[in-house]
């Protein structure tokens, strides 16, 4: 008869190596492999919002709708821009970030003014935050005194100028947006003209480098990394615009003016 013959120990130890060198290589791979297919899904959430704000302005005589305001349709509630283009998403999944399914409680924090928000089914937390000079905030009794619409007409440069994008809120009274770059330094953003794409952001060091949020969390501060007229901003907020006197990209509100009556923004005029 022949006789059988095992591995001896230092076989199974050189398998054992070659095993877990091969995971060390792979397992970063297949951790990189799911950020971007959370990322690419981010781009597509994204993009089927940009088609729903769309879809509200040409229903609204090319007016966007408000980020916030009182209502007292079925009892007083703060009714928001994530309640404004709901139906025509008709998934509350796609305001969430699956990089961060919970970055910002929007009814918890919108309800800490002691009015509640204006309940959506299964919505509680998004990670896309509103450019607040695109969608101007409306009344609030006691916070927020309201400015005009926004028309579409009034937007110049439509690619460029930014809806909604990867981010969260900072706390009253300033209720700052930070811009999250969630994935490899990347955040998401949608613009006026129905796109989506990926946001280069810039990871702020040192001293000042993080935020606590509305809702109590820590956050990183990352500034816009790439050429767009929120070059160097830690948020995609205002209306962008060009410099009159070099023709730099710069942005500006154009609803929001300050006590002499000309528009705020560094556009120079």
């Amino acid at each position: 008869m022949k006789s059988r013959k095992g591995f001896t120990l230092i076989e199974l130890l050189v398998v054992i190596a070659i095993i877990a060198i091969l995971a060390a290589i792979l397992f970063p791979v297949f951790a990189q492999a799911r950020a971007k297919a959370r990322q690419t899904q981010s781009v597509s959430n994204m993009k089927q919002v940009s088609l729903s704000v769309l879809q509200y302005v040409q229903d609204y005589d090319e007016s966007f709708p408000m980020s916030i305001y009182l209502t007292n349709q079925g009892g007083n509630c703060i009714f928001t821009l994530y309640n404004a283009i709901f139906p025509y998403l008709k998934n509350a999944e796609v305001l969430q970030d699956p990089s961060d399914r919970q970055a910002f409680n929007v009814t918890g924090s919108f309800g800490s003014f002691g009015i509640p928000v204006c309940a959506l089914s299964g919505f509680q937390y998004t990670g896309y935050i509103f450019n607040w000079c695109l969608f101007e905030d409306g009344v609030v009794p006691g916070l927020l005194a309201g400015n005009q619409v926004m028309t579409m007409a009034a937007i110049e440069y439509p690619v460029e100028n930014s809806m909604l994008y990867s981010g969260t809120l900072g706390p009253p009274p300033t209720i700052q947006s930070y811009l999250q770059a969630r994935t490899s330094d990347l955040g998401v953003a949608n613009y006026v003209d129905g796109h989506a794409r990926t946001v280069k952001g810039r990871k702020r060091t040192g001293a000042g480098s993080t935020v606590t949020t509305w809702d109590n969390k820590q956050a990183t501060i990352f500034d816009v990394g790439e050429q767009s007229p929120y070059s160097g901003q830690f948020n995609l907020w205002g209306n962008a615009g060009k410099r009159q006197d070099n023709g730099n990209w710069c942005y500006r509100c154009t609803n929001r003016r300050n006590s002499s009556g000309v528009a705020s923004g560094n556009c120079g005029y």
